[in-house]
């Protein structure tokens, strides 16, 4: 079996070799060889039949008034002109009472909108804290400084307590 292998193997090895070793006498006669002219291209344009032109014409449609857009509104009919003139008084209903800190984790006692409670950090109004205007987060409680600062649409806002 072991002489068989050895056969084997030998066998395949001188074909391996052999054939690797070969002389490589490629020779390529590219006289006859004719290189493609490329046409060149005219600057000049063709005249365009008019027969087959059609002229477009825009119609500019005016821009919807108030009241028609204000219509299309379904549900919670708010008017998308009026600046939010009760943004900037909702944070001015929170009010501070004071601040707890419980397992060196610090709260701050608010009064917003007729509810009573704490918040900390995690507290975001609209989803898990009626304590503030919906998207408004808490930043910072600061109680040794006597302040909370509240992030609400992109500005950050102070609120310190006056006890």
């Amino acid at each position: 079996m072991q002489n068989k292998f050895k056969l084997i193997f030998t066998f395949i090895f001188l074909f391996l070799t052999s054939s690797c070793g070969g002389k490589n006498e490629d020779n390529f006669d590219f006289s006859d060889f004719k290189v493609p002219v490329k046409e060149s291209i005219s600057n000049e344009s063709k005249p365009i039949e008019k027969k087959n032109l059609n002229t477009i014409q825009y119609e500019l449609r005016p821009f919807r008034n108030r009241e028609e857009i204000l219509s299309s509104f379904k549900f919670e009919k708010k008017d998308p002109f009026k600046l939010d003139s009760q943004t900037s008084n909702k944070l001015s209903d929170i009010k501070l009472k004071g601040f707890l800190t419980i397992s060196n984790k610090n709260y701050a006692v608010v009064n917003y909108l007729d509810n009573e409670g704490s918040i900390n950090t995690e507290s975001i109004g609209g989803e898990n804290t009626n304590l503030l205007p919906k998207g408004a987060l808490i930043k910072e409680i600061n109680p040794s400084e006597g302040y909370v600062s509240i992030s609400y649409l992109d500005e950050l806002f102070i609120l310190s307590y006056e006890g």
